[in-house]
């Protein structure tokens, strides 16, 4: 039997998972459905622009950690649009970067569509870093926005989200009913699988978690 104070703290944590659970698949389902191709010369946090680019570079690269154990990487790019030659940032992959530029950062095919959602800066240390782009960009009268940046990833992380909360569940119910039942207890492989597999959704969560 469990007493009042173990009653409560089970209780919360099951509100706080579930709660946690459903942030994960609704912000995902947002991300996927979110939608738009307003010009990134007057987007607003959250819109969805869509433009074209002629030149890249990167700009930084964040390096993400928990408890000192390294998460996940970001990493932001200097774009310039093919008409107006504004500079924007945006958060993108190596593949990307090395799919269609070429390392001096033109566009190997003339041009580069981009579509991203608007996003605020998440990190002191990238805000210091944007400080100094646009100390270097003011000497030509340019300079990216202070606070928002556009990232590109948004559908692909709300995919990850959804599929990091299915896996919380699956994970969860296989642990709770194949120790219930004793099958996880007398079974070492099916005890090893769901424990890589547990590994495997912890890993996803942290890193959509770090990339949010």
């Amino acid at each position: 039997m469990m007493n009042t104070k173990s009653k409560f703290w089970t209780g919360f944590f099951c509100v706080f998972l579930a709660g946690f659970l459903i942030w994960l698949v609704v912000s995902g389902a947002a991300a996927l459905m979110k939608n738009g191709s307003a010009s990134p010369n007057s987007a607003q946090q959250g819109d969805v622009c869509e433009f074209n680019v002629i030149y890249a570079k990167e700009a930084c690269t964040l390096k993400r950690t928990v408890n000192f154990i390294p998460t996940n990487k970001e990493h932001f790019y200097l774009v310039v649009t093919e008409n107006d030659f504004v500079p924007f940032l945006v958060r993108e992959t190596p593949s990307w970067f090395k799919k269609n530029f070429s390392e001096s950062g033109v566009a190997k095919s003339g041009t580069v569509k981009i579509k991203g959602a608007v996003t605020r800066y998440h990190s002191y240390k990238l805000t210091k870093i944007i400080d100094s782009i646009n100390a270097d960009l003011s000497e030509n009268g340019l300079s990216v926005s202070p606070s928002l940046y556009i990232d590109a990833l948004y559908k692909q992380l709300g995919g990850l989200r959804i599929l990091a909360g299915a896996g919380i569940v699956i994970v969860g119910a296989l642990m709770f009913f194949g120790v219930k039942s004793g099958f996880l207890l007398t079974r070492k492989p099916a005890l090893i699988a769901v424990g890589v597999a547990a590994i495997g959704v912890i890993g996803l969560t942290v890193y959509v978690l770090g990339m949010y």
